[in-house]
């Protein structure tokens, strides 16, 4: 049955599909000698954190990380803002990486993934920002916003340090302001990737922005107050009336860029999301829910906390038959939109708050990513629009030639791979290559791409590619593409597999180590 208005739909024609339904080693002896000071220095000078290395096969022991782990092997609260002026805001940008879907594409009228003016509360004061600028720190919060201009709109956000489920159940923890108002409006979501590819992302069959292998989970189940029968408030009767709700609302895995979801048009397979329970939403920006995921490759069981506690861990949900076929990767923060001001000024523009991002497992060895910085080119016709991304088309006199600056540590990477969102009409094989390496193809490694009405339109696809650690270089580094169609290309990174190497979870020493 189809429930109230309210109770916010991704599409009025597909409200009856509605979403519901290791081992720890020790540290050697020396090492723990070293923590056990470490931790005096903490208690005895004040609560600034530490970093302490340990073996690559350890776990990081943490006193008191903030992420509520007792064993973390990362742990990030944002205390102060660590740009360092690349895509990631004010986020430690050697740590963290940031891409962006939030525009339009359109080839006749040079739009490359676009970027609007958005309005960022931010400390108590709306502020107008653009990216880079859409990601901030503010009272030890990472603070982010977009306009999704009426739009299908994702910002996302990673830590470089990779997380490992391999044989055992993996925590993962964050805290969000989820004060979605549902799957039309504004909502978080979380995505585990085997490969480090800008913005994985999913939207019906019109956007398959998938990984190779991976999942996602949305955090967009919403009921406003006093409304008894709407959506999941029959899930969570102790939750008071007069108080929005949120649960969890879909979610979808993918095997071999195939997703299988538990809500959309297409791929519908084994995925099975049940909402058990739900916990009360945000009031809005700084207003924390505490999210926890248990993850194995069958299972995940979602936990949650009322806004503005981080404790009790409530289960809202289980998700069942994933069939992952991964079992380490990286974890992804996203906020998501859909046209959020469809029925009215509501959630079109909007700010989410971060905090408190961790996961337990053992500590390995964190990638370097070096950002191509974005375009940022006005685009003429359309006041205030900056293009993130570029175009190139197989007429092109020349090959589109992008630069990455001050590489480092090429000696210590274990591989080196580059990625990239790129959108098309049709098919096509993308042409690369760093420096003056020869040219490599990637042919079209995705299924048939939408069609609606005869019109084929393969849309924003999300990739990783191989590079030889042989073409690329120590400082300033050129790449290059092509391709068999008109292509639109942005969010492109150099990734240096394991060079930022082992760090434990915390960072008053970070300037003093590779």
């Amino acid at each position: 049955m189809q429930g109230p208005s309210n109770w916010k739909s991704r599409d009025a024609g597909h409200e009856m599909q509605r979403r519901l339904g290791g081992r720890c080693e020790r540290p050697e002896p020396g090492v723990q000698k070293v923590m056990t000071m470490l931790r005096t220095v903490l208690q005895r000078f004040c609560c600034v954190p530490l970093i302490l290395l340990v073996p690559a096969a350890g776990i990081a022991q943490v006193v008191d990380t903030g992420c509520g782990l007792a064993n973390a092997a990362f742990c990030e609260t944002f205390t102060a803002a660590a740009g360092i002026g690349n895509r990631s805001g004010d986020l430690n940008g050697t740590l963290w990486g940031v891409s962006r879907q939030i525009g339009a594409t359109n080839f006749g009228q040079s739009q490359y993934y676009d970027a609007s003016p958005s309005t960022m509360q931010r400390c108590g004061e709306d502020v107008v920002v653009q990216p880079p600028h859409d990601v901030a720190i503010c009272n030890g919060q990472a603070v982010e916003s977009v306009d999704d201009q009426h739009g299908v709109t994702s910002l996302a956000m990673y830590p470089k340090q990779p997380f490992d489920i391999a044989g055992r159940t993996g925590t993962v923890t964050f805290d969000v302001s989820d004060d979605s108002h549902g799957n039309h409006r504004a909502w978080p979501e979380f995505w585990y990737t085997d490969q480090p590819v800008p913005a994985p992302f999913t939207h019906f069959s019109s956007l398959q922005s998938v990984p190779r292998n991976g999942f996602g989970v949305r955090f967009a189940a919403y009921c406003p107050p006093n409304e008894a029968g709407c959506g999941v408030r029959f899930i969570c009767p102790d939750e008071p009336a007069d108080v929005g709700v949120i649960t969890v609302d879909s979610a979808v895995v993918v095997n071999n860029y195939v997703s299988d979801d538990s809500f959309t048009d297409v791929n519908v397979g084994t995925i099975s999301v049940t909402a058990v329970d739900c916990v009360k939403a945000s009031s809005g920006p700084g207003d924390m829910n505490r999210f926890q995921l248990q993850v194995s490759q069958n299972e995940i069981d979602v936990y949650g906390t009322d806004a503005g506690t981080t404790t009790p861990l409530k289960k809202i949900a289980v998700i069942n038959n994933m069939a992952l076929t991964l079992t380490r990767g990286l974890i992804w923060l996203e906020d998501v939109h859909y046209n959020g001001d469809k029925d009215g000024p509501d959630q079109g523009t909007h700010t989410f708050t971060w905090d408190n991002v961790g996961f337990d497992g053992p500590v390995l060895a964190r990638d370097l990513a070096f950002d191509v910085l974005d375009d940022l080119a006005p685009i003429s016709g359309y006041p205030g629009l900056l293009n993130l991304g570029w175009g190139t088309f197989p007429t092109d006199a020349t090959p589109l030639a992008l630069t990455v600056e001050n590489v480092y540590n090429v000696d210590h990477a274990a591989g080196a791979l580059l990625t990239f969102n790129y959108f098309t009409y049709n098919p096509v094989t993308v042409s690369y290559r760093v420096n003056d390496g020869a040219w490599q193809n990637l042919p079209w490694p995705f299924g048939a791409c939408y069609t609606q009405n005869d019109f084929v339109l393969c849309g924003a696809k999300t990739v990783a590619v191989p590079v030889s650690l042989s073409d690329v270089q120590t400082g300033t580094n050129t790449i290059q593409f092509m391709s068999t169609d008109a292509m639109a290309i942005a969010n492109v990174d150099l990734v240096l597999q394991g060079a930022g190497g082992v760090v434990g979870t915390d960072e008053i020493f970070a300037n003093g180590f590779e």
